[in-house]
């Protein structure tokens, strides 16, 4: 990731896990304002917002939503 991404935003699927996970923590690191989205809750509070992210619990697969 490049480091020049101070300002920037991002929504970041999956987030607590994975891919997502590693992307939400790249992107944070570069200095990116992140919304992280998953299903497990604690998987988001304990690593999105301790780095000073965003984080929503949401079934995006539900009908209706979480």
């Amino acid at each position: 990731m490049s480091a020049g991404l101070t300002g920037s935003r991002a929504l970041v699927t999956g987030a607590a896990r994975g891919i997502g996970r590693a992307i939400t923590g790249a992107l944070l690191g570069a200095g990116a304002e992140v919304v992280g989205v998953d299903r497990d809750w604690k998987g988001l509070s304990d690593d999105v917002e301790r780095a000073g992210g965003v984080a929503v619990t949401a079934d995006l697969g539900a009908v209706g939503g979480a």
